[in-house]
């Protein structure tokens, strides 16, 4: 299903495409060494015999995944070098997501190097799909670990912080952390390297995580809703927090799991869409069809679509992004541009990939999804080579 095709047509016709921000409607698509050369909207099909490919349904541009764990029968954690990671980029590009950042999940602090070695040398070898790196722990908050092995948590050091920004040089970073258990400095350390700092896995209250924001550069939340310090009566916490600042950056899981439908439209009622990012926070069972896998020695089980470890504990998702934009339309309500945008221009905006990627436009990489109108994946397009080819092509 992603095994490239050597003759891809260069140009495409598509009657209604959502170009990151906008719907345009019979887009002519032209691409050539990878990249996108020409966009003519309403253009229409031609009647004098040139070839050209008319796509049904409706396009997109390549998804850009910013927590992925695992794919392809591989965690990141257990293979982070070229194969591992190989394995992960092709397993979710058949899927749609053509960017995405390889997320090590709390472990041990020489493999927070080794991971960050391994995105540096997949973005050096221009692997494609590989887009940065996500580290997300191991400086979290115990109470709310999680499925995180609280062995591997530990206190942050200022040997961590320069460790981490140095390797950040030249690498689109993601570091998840508990504000509370971290200084303030120690955050601006890191912001000021470029890295984009989340809280996550935290029980930070709204005051603490005012100040990480204001004084430390915090600029997002891992996976609303989950792992952190709830909305009360007399303690906003971190989720009011996110629900406040809609400059915020606020990842989340909609996989029917993570998240109820009320929160998530709550969420976007109040913050808008510009900086909700949809997040598959994949495990290794994406793109295969495994029912269990091994995470730091424990089994995870994907029972009813749901990850989990033997005590019930979600353990990440069994899903790619392109099922949380059908998941989230059609059992969250969100509307269709909202959701493809969260999945799309936004996590290429706060990772400073854009406009290279998460856009369709003249320059920009030619990362394509075509997709039915039920919202499954038809075709993929990867730096200009169908990855997942149209089944039926209309010439």
């Amino acid at each position: 299903m992603n095994q490239r095709s050597p003759t891809a047509p260069a140009q495409i016709h598509i009657a209604r495409l959502f170009d990151g921000e906008h719907w345009q409607h019979h887009v002519r698509l032209h691409w050539a060494d990878g990249r996108i050369t020409a966009m003519q909207a309403n253009q229409p099909l031609p009647t004098d015999g040139t070839p050209v490919v008319a796509a049904p349904g409706l396009a997109s541009p390549g998804l850009v995944d910013i927590q992925v764990n695992g794919g392809g029968g591989v965690m990141f954690n257990d293979a982070p070098n070229g194969e591992g990671a190989l394995r992960i980029t092709q397993a979710h590009a058949g899927a749609g997501t053509t960017s995405l950042l390889l997320t090590l999940i709390t472990d041990t602090r020489s493999k927070l190097a080794t991971a960050q070695q391994a995105a540096h040398a997949a973005l050096a070898a221009r692997m494609p799909g590989a887009a940065g790196v996500h580290l997300e722990g191991p400086f979290l908050q115990l109470q709310r670990k999680g499925i995180h092995r609280a062995e591997h948590i530990t206190a942050i050091t200022d040997a961590d912080v320069d460790a981490i920004a140095t390797q950040a040089a030249g690498l689109p970073c993601l570091v998840t952390l508990a504000p509370e258990c971290v200084a303030v400095a120690q955050i601006r350390r890191l912001s000021d390297a470029g890295v984009r700092v989340f809280a996550g896995h935290t029980e930070a209250s709204h005051d603490v995580l005012q100040r990480a924001i204001d004084e430390g550069g915090l600029c997002g939340v891992t996976h609303l809703f989950n792992a952190m310090s709830q909305l009360g009566p007399r303690e906003a916490g971190v989720v009011g927090a996110a629900l406040l600042r809609p400059a915020l950056w606020a990842g989340i899981v909609l996989d029917g799991h993570h998240v109820s439908v009320p929160s998530a439209q709550i969420a976007w009622r109040m913050r808008g869409r510009e900086q909700m990012v949809l997040v598959s926070d994949a495990m290794a069972t994406a793109g295969t069809a495994q029912t269990s896998f091994e995470l730091q020695g424990q089994t995870i089980h994907v029972r009813n679509g749901r990850c989990e470890d033997d005590a019930g504990t979600l353990a990440g998702a069994a899903i790619c992004l392109s099922d949380a934009v059908r998941i989230g339309v059609q059992g969250y309500g969100l509307a269709l541009d909202d959701a493809l945008y969260s999945a799309t221009a936004a996590p290429a905006r706060l990772m400073g990939l854009a406009p290279n990627v998460g856009l369709l436009q003249p320059g920009a990489q030619a990362d394509l999804v075509l997709w039915d109108e039920g919202l499954s994946v038809q075709a993929v397009l990867q730096r200009g080579q169908w990855v997942r080819p149209l089944p039926n092509p209309v010439v």
